[in-house]
């Protein structure tokens, strides 16, 4: 299996190589689509083949093209997909692997810190928020999350405490602020669901990501008034969140008070908006501040999720995001504190899955010029797959999506 995904990895990195055209500005799903996520990857590659010099030259000039890129950018944000949070991330990376860059990684986290100052200010004075406003993906839990990663200890923590001050704000009175209204869903369908609004348990998009980078940051040893109460009440909503349910291996990602919850959309078993990604934040959570009631409903879940049947996971791509390989990359960190048999054996199962998809339909073959972000295309893919082939990797390309 190991020369396998190897193979995988090295024609996705060939496909990459005889790419000619890649999206404008408008044709690109996202911005992170396009220079980041290729950077990203290629540096990803550069640990797997390091005599490869082709990844060499494909680094810098994808690099030297970010750069001429940034400059003709009128306006940027601090979002993860359509920002500076994900270019940080890009040439962080490539600046860690490669030893290079050094002063251009300096002047993009001056930036970065300079947009995220202003972005908090701003978030601050509404009275209404969206989910974009707190989220991982363009949000400010998001920008902290790098932060807590690369800043500390090395920096003043003023900002990462404002940050947290914030979002510890957000849990208080009932979590009324994160309460998202009908006028401020993007969603058509989920107005007329939710007419009196909904609190986002998800990862990517709602209370996961605000979860995690409350616990991430007292991993690091810093802690604001209320940050404790704050990850207690919070684990408190998924507890009541999971009552709710009929099935273990099923849960709502949207919260109401409404007597007769909706539950809208399958139940997914993966990253965006999945179990697996909030068992994996739930269970760090409950640890760091010693709640055996979710750390019981944790295993339980579990449990329930390993046995059933794969065919039920209600995934219908190999893609991080959506597909497989997020199922596959959130297993994969929960099972480094479990050391779970079952677990391990779930992993063998769902790569095997991936690599039978991936010999039907040639995936490393089929790169989408219009879109590879490492979230949604089979760059990511690939990532994860490797991955799992236990080789030391000394940057931890996934952090960025708390797994």
């Amino acid at each position: 299996m190991k020369e396998e995904i190897l193979c995988v990895l090295r024609n996705t990195l060939k496909s990459l190589e005889d790419l000619k055209d890649l999206p404008t500005e408008k044709q690109g799903k996202t911005y992170f689509s396009k220079y980041p996520s290729i950077i990203i990857f290629l540096s990803f590659c550069k640990v797997y083949f390091p005599n490869d010099i082709k990844i060499s030259v494909q680094l810098k000039y994808y690099m030297n093209a970010l750069v001429t890129e940034i400059k003709k950018m009128k306006v940027i944000s601090t979002s993860f997909y359509y920002g500076i949070l994900g270019i940080a991330y890009a040439v962080n990376i490539c600046a860690k692997e490669t030893g290079n860059y050094a002063n251009l990684l300096s002047s993009i986290e001056k930036l970065h810190l300079k947009l995220v100052e202003s972005q908090l200010m701003v978030i601050k004075e509404k009275n209404e928020i969206e989910e974009r406003d707190y989220d991982i993906l363009q949000g400010i839990s998001g920008n902290l999350i790098y932060l807590l990663n690369t800043h500390v200890p090395n920096s003043d923590t003023r900002l990462i405490e404002e940050i947290l001050k914030y979002l510890v704000g957000l849990t208080q009175n009932n979590f009324k602020k994160m309460n998202i209204l009908p006028q401020s869903m993007v969603n058509l369908e989920l107005r007329e669901i939710y007419k009196h609004g909904y609190i986002n348990l998800s990862l990517s998009h709602g209370m996961g990501g605000v979860l995690y980078v409350l616990s991430l940051a007292i991993e690091k040893n810093i802690i604001v008034d209320g940050q404790v109460q704050a990850i207690k009440n919070i684990l408190e909503l998924y507890c009541e969140s999971f009552r709710r349910t009929k099935k273990l291996s099923d849960w709502n990602a949207r919260y109401t008070n409404e007597a007769n919850e909706v539950f809208y959309g399958k139940c997914r078993i993966s990253w965006c908006y999945g179990i697996l990604s909030i068992l994996r934040v739930v269970d760090l959570a409950s640890k760091l501040v010693n709640d055996k009631t979710m750390k019981q409903i944790v295993d339980e879940k579990l449990e329930a999720i390993i046995s059933l049947p794969l065919i039920d996971w209600n995934l219908t791509s190999v893609t991080f995001c959506h597909g497989w390989s997020g199922a596959l990359g959130v297993l994969s960190t929960i099972n480094c504190s479990r050391k779970s048999s079952d677990i391990e054996q779930l992993i063998d199962k769902i790569v095997e899955n991936i690599l039978i998809i991936n010999d039907k339909k040639h995936l490393e073959y089929s790169i989408d010029s219009g879109n590879l972000s490492i979230l949604e295309s089979n760059l990511g893919t690939m990532m994860v797959l490797a991955k799992t082939l236990n080789k030391k990797v000394e940057t931890d390309y996934f952090k960025m999506f708390c797994v």
